[in-house]
Formats: C-alpha cells, sequence, structure tokens
C-alpha cells in the first residue's frame, strides 16, 4: 500500500508539471491574437497600415508594415497556479521601418 502510494505521488507530481504550461505553438497563438486585438496595435500604427510581418524577438514581437515597425515585449507573469502562462504586453514607441 505505502508502495502504491508513492507512486501514485510521484505520478501527480509529474503530470502537474507536465500541464503548468501550454505547449509552444498554443502559447504563441495565444500571445498573437492578445497582439492582434489589442486596441494599442491599431492606435500605434494607425489604420491605414497593412502588416506585412510579425517576427518573434527575444522579448516579444516585431510588427512591420510598408512605412513603420513596433516592437511589443511580451512579460510574463508569475504563475499563481497550473495552466496556461499570463502574460501582458508593452508596446514600443513605433519606429520607422528600415527597408
Amino acid at each position: 500500500m505505502q508502495k502504491l502510494l508513492s507512486s501514485l505521488v510521484v505520478f501527480l507530481a509529474c503530470t502537474a508539471s507536465v500541464n503548468a504550461a501550454l505547449p509552444p505553438l498554443a502559447q504563441s497563438i495565444a500571445e498573437l491574437k492578445a497582439l492582434l486585438i489589442n486596441e494599442e496595435l491599431t492606435s500605434s500604427l494607425g489604420m491605414a497600415e497593412s502588416i506585412l510581418s510579425i517576427e518573434k524577438t527575444d522579448s516579444g514581437y516585431l510588427v512591420t508594415t510598408r512605412s513603420k515597425e513596433l516592437a511589443v515585449d511580451v512579460i510574463y507573469l508569475p504563475a499563481q497556479n497550473i495552466g496556461p502562462l499570463k502574460f501582458d504586453l508593452k508596446f514600443q514607441p513605433v519606429q520607422t521601418a528600415e527597408h
């Protein structure tokens, strides 16, 4: 019985850490969705701009249009419990695009 309980505790500990975050693709999709629906994106770039690319950077994403570049930092919040990683987006000042 003791061995069974020990095995169960080890199993639960292993599965809890596996469920602590989304798989990398799912986490990236959640971040990109949050970026694209954020009103600060449209207010920073303007409605007349078309997005040419969104590149992953060390600190977040770089959104590029024909004339502008916008760096957006992803700030991960401390995990309170098991589940997807919570995050905030920090929009940097718009720069002129260098093509």
